[in-house]
């Protein structure tokens, strides 16, 4: 493999691919807070999945509330779900 062949990789650890069902707080332009049973770690992209679309997002934080955590994710990308 040449130096030419060799492309940038993102360097953040992958974990694997967990699905947990959120309630949604609150809602703004650029980002959403979530009340999740689990924690999910600062800087992880998460997708999820609501009525109208799928919203791509970055965790900014992840903080206890009760016995779950509230999330603010910050919105990377928004794809509105195609109707029939």
């Amino acid at each position: 493999m040449t130096t030419r062949d060799r492309s940038p990789v993102d360097q953040r650890e992958w974990r694997p691919i967990v699905k947990i069902q959120v309630q949604m707080m609150d809602v703004s332009r650029n980002g959403l807070k979530v009340r999740t049973p689990q924690f999910v770690a600062r800087g992880a992209i998460v997708q999820l999945l609501v009525k109208q679309a799928i919203v791509l997002g970055e965790v900014r934080y992840c903080v206890p509330a009760a016995a779950e955590f509230n999330a603010g994710i910050e919105i990377l990308d928004l794809i509105p779900k195609l109707s029939h």
